[in-house]
Formats: C-alpha cells, sequence, structure tokens
C-alpha cells in the first residue's frame, strides 16, 4: 500500500504475528501500521517537493472545476506520464481529489491554503518540502558527523540551505510580525 493510509488490512502478514519476548502481536501490528504510513509519507516528500516547485499545486487550484491528465499537462506544460503518477500518489494520499464519473482531479479548497502561494497566506508551507529535500541531501554528511563528532555549517550543508530555512518559516514569521507590530500600534 503505496502513498495511503494503512489500515491492519493493509499489513495482512500482520494477522500472524505471534508474541516474540516480551512484545505483544497487538504492538507489533500498531508498529507495522505505523512503519507502513511513515514510509510511505517519506516517499512523498520528493513529490510534494515537485509539485511546489512545478507549482502543480497552484494549476489544480486555479481550475476549481478539474483536469484530467491532458489538460493538466497543457496548463502546466509537463509530460503527462509524469503527472499522472504525481496525480495517483496525490490522490492515495488524499492530498487531491479525484473523480471517476468525470475523470477529474481538483485540489480541495481546504488542501490549497497549505499548498498554494497567494500573499497573505500565513499558513502556505509547502516550501517545507524544500527543506526536507536539503537535509535528506545532507544525510551522507550527518552519518559522518554522527560516526567522528564534529558539526556542519550551513554552507556544507547545503548552498541552498538559507533559502530553504527561510521558506519553511519565513512565511508565517512575516505575518506574525506584522500581527506583533499591529498589537502596539493606536
Amino acid at each position: 500500500v503505496l502513498m495511503s493510509e494503512a489500515s491492519e488490512a493493509d499489513v495482512a502478514p500482520m494477522s500472524e504475528v505471534r508474541e516474540v519476548g516480551d512484545a505483544s502481536a497487538g504492538k507489533r501490528r500498531e508498529f507495522a501500521q505505523n512503519f507502513v504510513r511513515s514510509t510511505s509519507a517519506m516517499m512523498l516528500g520528493p513529490l510534494c517537493w515537485i509539485g511546489n516547485k512545478l507549482e502543480l499545486f497552484r494549476h489544480l487550484a486555479d481550475h476549481p472545476e478539474g483536469v484530467n491528465y491532458e489538460e493538466f499537462a497543457e496548463v502546466t506544460n509537463c509530460n503527462s506520464r509524469y503527472l499522472q503518477e504525481w496525480l495517483h500518489a496525490m490522490t492515495c494520499a488524499k492530498w487531491v481529489d479525484y473523480d471517476a464519473t468525470t475523470k477529474k482531479f481538483t485540489l480541495p479548497i481546504e488542501h490549497q491554503e497549505f499548498l498554494v502561494r497567494r500573499e497573505g497566506n500565513v499558513l502556505f508551507a509547502a516550501d517545507c518540502f524544500n527543506a526536507f529535500r536539503i537535509f535528506n541531501e545532507a544525510a551522507p554528511k550527518y552519518l559522518n558527523c554522527f560516526q567522528n563528532g564534529g558539526g556542519l555549517s550551513l554552507k556544507e550543508i547545503h548552498p541552498e540551505i538559507g533559502e530553504a530555512v527561510e521558506g519553511f518559516t519565513g512565511t508565517s514569521q512575516k505575518y506574525r510580525a506584522v500581527d506583533v507590530v499591529k498589537q502596539f500600534l493606536p
């Protein structure tokens, strides 16, 4: 089960879980479900980064009537086959809706605040995927620190780290600062 919420049925082999040592079958089953959910979420991260970078979420938001594969490829100027896989992953993750009758995909309005950059939108958070990408790329460097001690400067982590952290925190911090200042104005 890729990119979807795991249920007990999704973790079929867990139905045969036996107690091992002092670990109960219930705890093992619970961990297995959490493991599937977590690994699915990790796999979704790069696709979300692509969606943010190519503004795929915005393109979906711009078409509330929905788009099929070909229409989406036309408005995004991206490869239809890759968009198809991206839309399937986003649908399985319940980030994008699919209407089987019209065969069209839509981005629910409730999701748009988090995924589409708009002026004054304090909930926009999709830039976090760039930070996740950068930290994942730096994992081998962190491994060395774990093994040998030491640390990494921001430049050693990644040349784009400053931009990534700003994207991750900048929007919300910018508007929080405005709200704080407004409190002190007459």
